[in-house]
């Protein structure tokens, strides 16, 4: 086994053990707040639409 196989090995490794350990919390998050009413969040909404829209982008 060639050194460049075992380092592609261990970033994909790496990059699984990432998803694992912050993507499915915050699935889990994501998913069990989703019934939660949006409330004042419009002007918020709109704030960042118009900044946005003005060129705003970082």
């Amino acid at each position: 086994m060639n050194s460049e196989s075992y380092s592609a090995r261990t970033v994909r490794w790496a990059l699984g053990a990432a998803f694992a350990l912050l993507g499915l919390p915050t699935l889990y998050v994501a998913i069990s707040s989703w019934h939660w009413p949006l409330m004042h969040d419009a002007p918020l909404i709109h704030y960042i639409a118009w900044r946005l829209d003005e060129g705003a982008t970082a």
